[in-house]
């Protein structure tokens, strides 16, 4: 909460509403509708872009951003004309929100089966599960099903409905900021209290939110900071575990293929990032 929701609140505070807001009809969002000659053209990217959504969100750590750049560049690739991608065209628009639109369930694939978040979301979600008692892994399945199942009825629920009831919640962007604000404010300093009944986890999220503001400020990413706190434990636990399989070697992580496999990836990512960021740098200092 302090993150994402308090941090983003001071972001948002920074502009002057008076200019920065813009006040968007209902009526607006509704004027404008696809054709049938649209829908047959976006039937390929659409099929395109919920593969590579429901591929990428299924992989962890990933989320819908990066489907949505993969399915994008993916369609612009195999179009008989790519030179229209950019200015609006429609068959790129249907790609990257239908990316989106798979990378949103299937994060909670990894997350449900093996306790490991797909995406920031996923990793809130987790949180609150573990809250709750519930630990995301193998046996939520088993322990907790009934849970489990009534969620994914819900999901269909609130599809459905929000297809249905879009143009009502157009209505929410009328609202002054500054209303707004106080509202979101008030719901999650009233939702960090109800956790534990404490003054004390109030403090910890307006700290927390104060600090990111000031990491956002100087572009740092919020979501690996997520991932840690969520992961971390878990990590922790696993790691303890595989120690004393192997009494107290660390060879074991190097032994093992697997694990093996996954460092050699995790290091190759560091590589090829860091090597990306510094042609950035250098192509933004010539």
């Amino acid at each position: 909460i302090g993150l994402f929701a308090i941090s983003e609140i001071l972001m948002k505070s920074q502009y002057n509403p008076k200019t920065d807001h813009k006040t968007i009809s209902a009526k607006s969002v509704t004027k404008c509708k696809i054709t049938k000659e649209e829908y047959r053209r976006c039937r390929k990217p659409i099929s395109i872009g919920s593969l590579i959504g429901v591929i990428i969100g299924a992989t962890p750590g990933t989320g819908g951003g990066l489907a949505a750049f993969i399915a994008y560049n993916q369609v612009k690739q195999s179009s008989k004309h790519p030179e229209t991608f950019g200015t609006g065209e429609i068959e790129g628009v249907a790609a990257s929100e239908s990316a989106n639109n798979g990378a949103c369930g299937a994060t909670m694939i990894p997350m449900l089966t093996l306790g490991v978040p797909g995406d920031g979301a996923t990793a809130i979600l987790m949180g609150a599960f573990m809250v709750h008692g519930m630990i995301p892994g193998p046996r939520l399945f088993r322990d907790q099903g009934d849970i489990l199942y009534a969620i994914m009825l819900g999901l269909i629920v609130v599809n459905i409905a929000g297809n249905v009831f879009i143009k009502f919640y157009a209505h929410i962007t009328r609202i002054p900021y500054e209303i707004l604000a106080c509202i979101v404010l008030t719901f999650c300093l009233a939702g960090s209290y109800s956790t534990n009944n404490s003054i004390y986890d109030m403090y910890i999220i307006i700290i927390f939110g104060i600090i990111s503001y000031f990491l956002r400020r100087m572009d740092f990413q919020l979501v690996p900071i997520l991932l840690g706190i969520v992961l971390g434990p878990l990590a922790e636990a696993n790691f303890r575990r595989a120690l004393i399989l192997s009494d107290g070697s660390l060879m074991i992580f190097i032994t093992r293929p697997i694990s093996l496999a996954f460092l050699l990836i995790a290091a190759g990512s560091i590589i090829v990032f860091g090597i990306k960021s510094r042609k950035n740098r250098i192509s933004v200092s010539d």
